[in-house]
């Protein structure tokens, strides 16, 4: 699933600069062309050192495997001989663009952005990294895009050389004089700002992600191991038991059934508050400061009336449906409790503190999951 989602977000990024810059081979809109080493003053790349198999290096070096997706891995790497002391210029830091001078004839080229890194990975012989030209505007993630199209690929893998086997290298001799388009630096900037949008969208879409595997996780393993069985034998027996007291005339409110718990990491519930109507936006905040613990389907006019909302007083079906979306998008809790004849009824609160922390240990989701 996760490589599902890179490729999807590689592949609209790619749409993107085809619909802003044209395909750059034939260059439609007939932008500006120039050598690379207009932009690119030198390539660093760091030395020929056999990485080790010691997890506990304080150093490590990049494998090639962590620039050929597209996207910077940095767990692609091997330990350092402990004796070895890289220069400060071989480490790899936030911001750089990577290139991969050799591999196989179809790899080969690939160029990845380092939008965050450990501070112990440096860089190995067989990668560079691009330095700009002091005084020359470039967009770096412009860059990585227009290395990224198909076109400007081929053109890399032809400037490969070597004789036999799999591996092949591009010279910087070969390298600096490619003829690529240079649009200006203004639309560079603009494609950069939209390309780190759809990335944020994918992220986004990540964590949804992962948080719905772990659930499904833990859930597949409570089924098969019997704990879920023993729950619901304990919860049955438990209402035999209930069904032969006495019910009292009156109950106190109390929250007696598992709410919906939002499974999500604050990113993602505030990026979900962001896109909220601004009506959603007003009942999630009166709920909020609703003196009451809870507000109950049954007694929405309290509710209304103690927290009047702009333009819509008297219209409690309206403010259901926000109540009912917004608990959907797992921005408040959706709970059951007794009314005072003892019949259980719909009711809504705000999010206790233990909820605005993304569930991350296996623990948590099985304790909720007694609940069910």
């Amino acid at each position: 699933m996760r490589k599902n989602v890179l490729d999807e977000s590689l592949r609209m990024t790619s749409v993107l600069f085809r619909e802003m810059f044209g395909d750059p081979a034939v260059n439609p809109r007939n932008w500006p062309k120039v050598s690379v080493s207009h932009f690119v003053e030198q390539l660093e790349g760091g030395l020929s050192i056999v990485g080790l198999d010691d997890a506990n290096s304080r150093n490590r070096v990049l494998k090639i495997s962590a620039v050929t997706s597209g996207e910077f891995l940095s767990r692609e790497s091997k330990s350092l001989p402990e004796s070895y002391h890289p220069p400060s210029a071989h480490f790899i830091r936030p911001g750089d663009l990577l290139f991969s001078r050799a591999n196989t004839e179809e790899l080969v080229g690939a160029t990845c952005y380092v939008f965050e890194s450990p501070n112990n990975l440096v860089l190995p012989d067989k990668i560079w990294r691009f330095v700009w030209h002091e005084g020359i505007e470039i967009e770096p993630l412009f860059v990585l895009h227009l290395f990224a199209q198909p076109a400007i690929r081929q053109q890399l893998s032809g400037l490969a050389t070597g004789s036999g086997g799999s591996m092949k290298n591009i010279p910087k001799s070969r390298l600096f004089p490619l003829k690529v388009i240079f649009p200006d630096p203004s639309l560079q900037e603009v494609f950069a700002a939209r390309a780190l949008g759809l990335r944020s969208h994918v992220h986004r879409a990540r964590v949804a992600q992962d948080d719905l595997n772990q659930v499904i996780n833990a859930l597949t393993g409570s089924a098969f191991s019997g704990e879920r069985s023993r729950a619901w034998r304990l919860r049955s027996s438990a209402a035999d038991v209930k069904q032969q007291s006495p019910r009292p005339l009156r109950v106190k409110f109390t929250e007696s059934a598992a709410e919906q718990r939002p499974w999500q990491s604050q990113t993602h519930r505030q990026w979900l508050i962001s896109q909220t109507s601004e009506f959603q936006h007003s009942v999630r905040f009166a709920l909020q400061e609703w003196k009451g613990s809870f507000v109950p389907t049954e007694d929405m006019e309290s509710f209304i009336e103690s927290r009047p909302i702009d333009g819509l007083a008297g219209h409690e079906d309206h403010i259901k449906r926000a109540l009912n979306q917004l608990a959907g998008l797992g921005l408040i809790a959706r709970i059951c409790i007794p009314n005072e004849s003892g019949d259980y009824v719909t009711a809504y609160r705000g999010l206790r503190e233990d909820e605005l922390s993304r569930v991350d240990d296996l623990d948590a989701v099985k304790r909720a999951l007694e609940d069910y």
